[in-house]
Protein backbone atom coordinates (compact mmCIF):
# COMPACT_ATOMS: atom_id res chain seq x y z
CA UNK A 1 0.00 0.00 0.00
CA UNK A 2 1.13 3.35 -0.59
CA UNK A 3 -0.04 5.31 2.29
CA UNK A 4 -0.15 4.27 5.73
CA UNK A 5 -2.17 5.13 9.05
CA UNK A 6 -0.82 5.99 11.70
CA UNK A 7 -1.96 7.42 14.82
CA UNK A 8 0.67 10.37 16.18
CA UNK A 9 3.85 9.51 17.08
CA UNK A 10 4.23 10.95 19.87
CA UNK A 11 2.70 13.37 22.36
CA UNK A 12 3.74 17.01 23.80
CA UNK A 13 1.36 19.12 25.58
CA UNK A 14 2.30 22.69 25.62
CA UNK A 15 -0.47 23.25 28.38
CA UNK A 16 -3.33 21.46 29.74
CA UNK A 17 -5.65 23.27 27.10
CA UNK A 18 -3.16 23.12 23.57
CA UNK A 19 -2.58 19.67 22.03
CA UNK A 20 1.17 19.94 20.03
CA UNK A 21 2.32 16.83 18.01
CA UNK A 22 5.56 16.12 16.68
CA UNK A 23 6.06 14.62 13.75
CA UNK A 24 9.24 13.22 12.11
CA UNK A 25 9.58 13.52 8.48
CA UNK A 26 11.72 11.52 6.69
CA UNK A 27 10.28 11.12 2.89
CA UNK A 28 6.88 12.41 1.25
CA UNK A 29 4.64 13.05 4.31
CA UNK A 30 0.92 14.03 4.63
CA UNK A 31 0.22 15.02 8.04
CA UNK A 32 -3.64 14.55 8.54
CA UNK A 33 -5.14 16.68 11.59
CA UNK A 34 -8.31 17.31 12.92
CA UNK A 35 -9.27 19.22 16.19
CA UNK A 36 -8.16 17.01 19.48
CA UNK A 37 -11.61 17.63 20.51
CA UNK A 38 -13.09 15.26 18.09
CA UNK A 39 -10.72 12.63 18.45
CA UNK A 40 -13.57 11.70 21.56
CA UNK A 41 -16.88 13.25 19.83
CA UNK A 42 -19.83 10.94 19.55
CA UNK A 43 -21.72 13.67 17.18
CA UNK A 44 -22.69 12.82 13.98
CA UNK A 45 -20.91 16.34 12.65
CA UNK A 46 -17.51 14.64 14.08
CA UNK A 47 -17.88 11.39 12.49
CA UNK A 48 -18.41 12.53 9.29
CA UNK A 49 -15.82 15.25 9.38
CA UNK A 50 -13.17 12.65 10.21
CA UNK A 51 -14.85 10.57 7.42
CA UNK A 52 -14.34 13.13 4.73
CA UNK A 53 -10.90 13.58 5.67
CA UNK A 54 -10.28 9.89 5.36
CA UNK A 55 -12.18 9.58 1.69
CA UNK A 56 -9.14 12.68 0.42
CA UNK A 57 -6.31 10.72 2.14
CA UNK A 58 -8.13 7.57 0.35
CA UNK A 59 -8.36 9.49 -2.93
CA UNK A 60 -4.57 10.46 -2.67
CA UNK A 61 -3.37 7.00 -1.87
CA UNK A 62 -5.00 5.74 -5.24
CA UNK A 63 -3.81 8.51 -7.45
CA UNK A 64 -0.18 7.99 -5.85
CA UNK A 65 -0.11 4.86 -6.23
CA UNK A 66 -0.98 4.54 -9.97
CA UNK A 67 2.59 6.48 -10.12
CA UNK A 68 4.37 4.47 -7.36
CA UNK A 69 4.63 6.92 -5.64
CA UNK A 70 4.87 6.45 -1.59
CA UNK A 71 3.28 9.18 0.66
CA UNK A 72 3.09 8.19 4.45
CA UNK A 73 0.42 9.59 5.91
CA UNK A 74 0.36 10.78 9.85
CA UNK A 75 -3.17 11.46 11.36
CA UNK A 76 -2.67 13.65 14.48
CA UNK A 77 -5.23 15.16 17.16
CA UNK A 78 -3.76 18.08 17.45
CA UNK A 79 -3.88 22.07 18.07
CA UNK A 80 -0.65 22.51 17.07
CA UNK A 81 2.01 20.32 14.89
CA UNK A 82 6.03 20.43 15.09
CA UNK A 83 7.61 18.50 11.67
CA UNK A 84 10.99 18.27 12.15
CA UNK A 85 13.50 16.98 9.95
CA UNK A 86 17.27 16.81 9.58
CA UNK A 87 18.05 18.99 12.14
CA UNK A 88 15.46 21.59 11.02
CA UNK A 89 11.70 21.70 13.14
CA UNK A 90 8.79 23.60 11.65
CA UNK A 91 5.93 25.08 13.97
CA UNK A 92 2.32 25.44 12.94
CA UNK A 93 -0.77 26.29 15.05
CA UNK A 94 -3.23 23.99 12.71
CA UNK A 95 -5.98 25.44 15.16
CA UNK A 96 -5.91 28.23 13.77
CA UNK A 97 -6.52 27.23 10.11
CA UNK A 98 -10.06 27.28 8.73
CA UNK A 99 -11.95 24.72 10.81
CA UNK A 100 -9.00 22.74 12.60
CA UNK A 101 -8.98 20.13 9.63
CA UNK A 102 -6.65 19.50 6.62
CA UNK A 103 -3.80 18.13 5.59
CA UNK A 104 0.50 19.45 5.40
CA UNK A 105 2.13 18.34 2.28
CA UNK A 106 5.91 17.93 3.12
CA UNK A 107 8.85 16.67 2.18
CA UNK A 108 12.30 17.04 3.98
CA UNK A 109 14.01 20.26 2.73
CA UNK A 110 10.86 21.66 1.24
CA UNK A 111 8.73 24.55 2.50
CA UNK A 112 5.26 22.60 3.88
CA UNK A 113 1.99 23.02 1.82
CA UNK A 114 -1.12 23.32 3.99
CA UNK A 115 -4.55 22.50 2.82
CA UNK A 116 -7.49 23.11 5.57
CA UNK A 117 -10.68 23.03 5.08
CA UNK A 118 -12.64 26.35 4.88
CA UNK A 119 -16.18 25.33 3.21
CA UNK A 120 -16.40 22.02 4.94
CA UNK A 121 -14.25 18.67 5.59
CA UNK A 122 -16.28 17.52 2.57
CA UNK A 123 -14.12 20.01 0.32
CA UNK A 124 -10.72 17.91 1.01
CA UNK A 125 -12.03 15.62 -0.98
CA UNK A 126 -10.91 17.87 -4.10
CA UNK A 127 -8.52 20.23 -2.67
CA UNK A 128 -5.87 17.35 -0.97
CA UNK A 129 -5.76 15.70 -4.22
CA UNK A 130 -4.83 18.98 -6.18
CA UNK A 131 -2.54 19.78 -4.11
CA UNK A 132 -0.67 16.46 -4.02
CA UNK A 133 -1.00 16.78 -7.76
CA UNK A 134 0.65 20.48 -7.48
CA UNK A 135 3.63 19.40 -4.34
CA UNK A 136 4.56 16.40 -5.97
CA UNK A 137 3.67 16.10 -9.40
CA UNK A 138 1.48 13.95 -9.45
CA UNK A 139 -0.56 14.30 -12.73
CA UNK A 140 -2.95 11.52 -11.93
CA UNK A 141 -3.70 13.34 -8.72
CA UNK A 142 -5.22 15.88 -10.74
CA UNK A 143 -8.91 16.24 -11.03
CA UNK A 144 -8.70 12.62 -8.84
CA UNK A 145 -12.44 13.32 -7.03
CA UNK A 146 -14.46 10.27 -7.05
Amino acid sequence: MVASLLVSLWVQSSSAAEVTRRVLIQGPTIVAFAPPSVETATDEGAAEAIAHLQFALDDVSKCASSKHVKIKVVFVYADAIEMRDSGTTRALAVNRLGQGIGGVLVAPGRQAHVVASREGPSMLQELLPEAVSAYWGIEACHGAVR
